[in-house]
């Protein structure tokens, strides 16, 4: 039996006793009436107005189970409105559910995919995070898809989506750039593998090994000489006072007071003529490019020595890819490209490069997310903040300790 018995000659219900029903229970905010109304007027007037004014019932019910089925049954009956979809992404949103937002955006059919109103509601979960990880007291800048951690007792090691490879057990260790590294065991230096197990040994002590290269060959230092090693701890050319690892085909290397790039062969690609060569993790280079301090200001090479631009900086950052690197001028932070050209004007404390569109600035005492707009996409103010990697992953700083976030929208 319906709400509303009374039918017209053709055995039809009277669908206008039916919607003011629903409009005086509305108006009484009997809510589970309206639903029910709703219900049955839907088996005699099947359309997205009806569809969507149900959902609604059900969220001022406050069934909202039955509210984001109710969304999904609109969307799965009329794929082209974008209405359900932008409630449904705001219904997850506001649940903190970023995740299934992304879900839903990622099943838009084509023909909705450049509605300004989506974009708008899908912007706050574009850039949403979570934490990974334990926290730890320092975790390196993430290369070839690792960084180096530090409990407060021992240095460890995990991996580009955030996970704990080898637990804390090491008095130092550098990056894996080729399966091999060098760590520090017990006070002693060895060639560790990718499990963190001594592959490697020599009865010469040296005091470092740093991250072995695709070249097969890592930096060390022995009797206060830096020089090349490969996988045996075979030396080669202690004639340094710096040597870096190998990344791009190049590393940086000193002697004396002045710097210099050289080879994956170990022969020289430029002179001894730098005053300094920016380095991460002991590397000058993620891609190619290279900054150099030459006559008191950096300027930016490419892998063969040769100046980019005319532009110098009184600091740098090296690149993480092809999208801008920070560098620094009259004492603020900035972007330049890889042609050289600045990008973003000086204008903030401190900044890192950037990656994946984003990139850490810091203003006052903390750091937020840019883009390459400068607009502020991550609006979390963080004590420290580096780039995120290709997996949507980044070191921040939260009080004394550092943890890894990740973008949902780079969760599998």
């Amino acid at each position: 039996m319906g709400l509303c018995t009374e039918t017209d000659s053709r055995g039809y219900i009277n669908r206008k006793k039916l919607k003011a029903y629903i409009a005086e229970n509305e108006k009484k905010q009997l809510y589970k009436n309206v639903v029910t109304g709703y219900k049955e007027l839907i088996a005699y007037e099947a359309d997205i107005k009806n569809y969507k004014a149900l959902a609604e019932s059900y969220r001022n019910l406050g069934d909202l189970d039955a509210y984001e089925e109710a969304l999904k049954r609109v969307i799965s009956l009329f794929p082209e409105d974008n209405e359900a979809y932008c409630k449904l992404m705001e219904f997850y949103q506001q649940k903190k559910d970023h995740r299934s937002a992304i879900d839903i955006y990622g099943s838009l059919p084509e023909s909705l995919k450049d509605s300004d109103r989506i974009e708008k509601v899908f912007e706050k979960s574009r850039y949403a995070y979570g934490f990974l990880s334990s926290a730890y007291q320092s975790i390196s800048d993430m290369i070839c898809g690792n960084s180096v951690v530090f409990n407060g007792v021992a240095y460890g090691f995990i991996n580009s989506s955030g996970s704990e490879v080898i637990e804390p057990r090491f008095q130092a260790a550098n990056i894996y750039v080729n399966g091999n590294t060098g760590a520090n065991v017990d006070g002693k230096w060895y060639i560790v593998d990718s499990d963190g197990d001594k592959v490697s040994t020599s009865d010469d002590k040296f005091s470092f090994i740093g991250s072995l290269g695709k070249n097969g060959y890592a930096p060390a230092v022995l009797n206060g000489k830096a020089g090349y090693v490969d996988f045996s701890l075979k030396k080669y050319k202690f004639d340094y006072s710096y040597t870096g690892s190998f990344m791009e085909g190049i590393a940086a290397v000193k002697k004396g007071e002045k710097w210099a790039l050289i080879d994956e062969d170990l022969n020289m690609i430029t002179d001894f003529i730098y005053d300094d060569i920016k380095l991460e993790e002991g590397f000058c280079t993620k891609n190619g490019y290279v900054f150099a301090k030459k006559d008191g200001a950096y300027i930016l090479l490419d892998k063969n020595g040769k100046r980019i631009g005319k532009e110098s900086f009184e600091d740098a950052k090296l690149f993480e890819k092809d999208e801008p690197a920070a560098v620094k001028k009259e004492n603020m932070w900035g972007f330049v490209d890889t042609e050289g050209k600045i990008k973003i004007k000086y204008q903030y404390e401190d900044a890192y490069s950037f990656h994946m569109g984003l990139a850490p600035v810091k203003e006052g005492n903390t750091y937020r997310y840019i883009n390459e707009k400068g607009a502020v996409k991550i609006m979390t103010e963080f004590n420290d903040a580096r780039p995120f990697n290709e997996n949507g992953i980044a070191v921040v700083k939260n009080g004394e300790l550092y943890r890894l976030i990740q973008m949902y929208i780079y969760q599998v």
